[in-house]
């Protein structure tokens, strides 16, 4: 959704380009015999490109508009201030021409990516983002933003070099195509900045995931090598690269109960000799090697959380043990999407649609907690220390066991998987998984990709 601010500038650039249309028009008028060279020059070529680059235009300064607040990189801030440096004044003078010439003026109005007006197909005008992305965009801030920033605004302005080809082509007003030579020039000279900012990203964004599909990310507090649960096996981080552990099993539950020491569900990978599916398995070597423990054949716990005494499943049902053998169900007021717990303390968390909610005593009772945010995942650092992130990748701590909630950061997207532990010097390091891994140590404040 646009903002508020965004909407005032529009408004205000609206009546601008009004002012300067009717100043124009009153000097083409006013002394007899003499007319805009626009109004005599132009052809339809020409009218057909001011309208659509007014279009495109506003698009690319709605695009720069987010830059403002969301960008984390410098150079993104300062392509976005030379767009609206540029283009508005731009959107003016094609403004100015249209009501000159007797054309109709494209509607300032909040941009719809994917309308149908003024003739033209707003979507279809190349480069132009779709909703869907625009909304992506809208949702993302930090490095994250600043590479669906770059990459859109690359497309974005290859179109308007292809819009101004054809006017320098077909148009018949000299200033129209002396506008799309400028165009084609400024927006080609971008391009190629553009590209390389994207290629340095790009060197500087970490190793890539070693699967698509991540369920689980902790540091092993044995010496705090990051591993990641996912589709296809167990990962460690060695030496700047992903190295699979075990056998390939895709780890659809899994939690991390103290130094090399996992318990894990989920389902049997090709040639892996296990239940299908695999119910609770114990890791006691780092993943090396999985024991089943129970309910081999009956249960595939999606979420899975090992708190001090007692590890917590829910596989449909919501279930404890405390010897990994006998199970117990379990009261609980939602229905677990996501579980999170500590080795060294009795907290667990539950995320739900309805809302999270709270165990202090290793899963055995539970109450809701009214005043947090909706969680999409959470991580337990300690007894009274809880991260969260809402769907839209927000990160929120409470420090008072889920009573109070602060806002931290944000992880730029939806997270597919959360953690979070306390270092020795007592600082709150969270680990996250969108499309990249990513790290803070400044209790989720910033986060840099790894």
């Amino acid at each position: 959704m646009t903002s508020h601010r965004a909407h005032h500038r529009r408004l205000a650039r609206a009546a601008s380009a009004a002012a300067l249309a009717a100043a124009l028009a009153g000097c083409s008028s006013g002394t007899p015999g003499t007319t805009s060279p626009a109004s005599t020059r132009h052809d339809a070529d020409d009218v057909a490109f001011a309208q659509q680059m007014v279009v495109h235009h506003r698009a690319a300064v709605e695009m720069a508009e987010l830059a403002a607040e969301r960008a984390a990189s410098p150079e993104v801030r300062d392509l976005a201030d030379r767009v609206l440096a540029t283009q508005e004044p731009e959107i003016q003078t094609m403004t100015s021409w249209l009501q000159a010439w007797g054309a109709k003026i494209p509607a300032d109005a909040p941009m719809d990516h994917d309308a149908h007006g003024e003739g033209h197909d707003a979507a279809e005008m190349p480069g132009m983002m779709s909703s869907e992305q625009m909304a992506d965009l809208e949702a993302a801030s930090g490095a994250a933003f600043d590479e669906i920033w770059l990459t859109g605004m690359v497309a974005h302005h290859e179109g308007a070099v292809a819009m101004a080809r054809t006017e320098q082509q077909e148009g018949a007003d000299p200033d129209a195509v002396a506008l799309a030579e400028r165009i084609e020039a400024d927006q080609s000279a971008e391009v190629a900045e553009m590209t390389e900012l994207l290629g340095d990203a790009a060197s500087t964004s970490g190793e890539p995931l070693p699967s698509s599909h991540v369920h689980g990310v902790a540091a092993d507090p044995a010496d705090g090598t990051v591993v990641l649960a996912t589709h296809d096996g167990l990962f460690r981080s060695e030496g700047g690269s992903w190295t699979r552990v075990g056998p390939v099993i895709d780890l659809m539950g899994f939690a991390v109960a103290g130094p090399d020491h996992y318990y894990a569900s989920g389902h049997p990978g090709p040639g892996t000799d296990l239940p299908e599916p695999v119910g609770l398995l114990e890791s006691t070597d780092g993943g090396r090697t999985w024991t089943p423990l129970s309910r081999q054949g009956e249960s595939d716990f999606h979420a899975m959380a090992a708190s001090e005494g007692a590890v917590v499943g829910f596989d449909g049902t919501l279930r404890r043990t405390s010897d990994g053998v006998a199970w117990t169900p379990v009261e609980a007021p939602v229905e677990p999407y996501a579980l999170a717990a500590s080795g060294r303390a009795a907290t667990v968390v539950a995320t739900s649609p309805r809302g999270p909610a709270l165990s202090t005593d290793a899963g055995e009772t539970w109450s809701t907690l009214p005043d947090a945010p909706l969680l999409l995942l959470a991580a337990v650092a300690d007894e009274r220390t809880i991260v969260g992130a809402t769907p839209d990748g927000e990160v929120v701590v409470s420090e008072d066991t889920g009573a109070t909630w602060q806002v931290r950061g944000t992880l730029g997207a939806t997270p597919q998987a959360l953690s979070a532990a306390r270092g020795e010097d007592g600082a709150l390091q969270v680990l996250a998984v969108t499309e990249h891994l990513l790290v803070s140590t400044d209790g989720g404040a910033t986060f840099a990709r790894r």
